[in-house]
């Protein structure tokens, strides 16, 4: 059984941060819709990384994390 969380989406009422790689395994339209459909999200997309971004490219990670924190904690 595949659950679909989808329909759900436009019910987070939350600050989130969708963080995709460019050369990820889920195709970047999937996610950008996924971002659409969440109130505010903030939905950026990592050239030359796939999947393993926390791996591949740590200090971005970081320092988009701590933006979007930093951000949200001023709202």
């Amino acid at each position: 059984m595949k659950a679909n969380f989808e329909p759900q989406f436009k019910d987070i009422k939350i600050p989130t941060f969708i963080l995709a790689g460019a050369e990820g395994n889920i195709p970047l339209d999937w996610q950008k819709r996924y971002a659409s459909e969440i109130n505010g999200c903030l939905f950026e997309v990592l050239e030359n990384n796939g999947h393993m971004i926390p791996y591949e490219d740590p200090q971005k990670v970081v320092d988009l994390l701590t933006s979007f924190i930093g951000a949200v904690t001023k709202q």
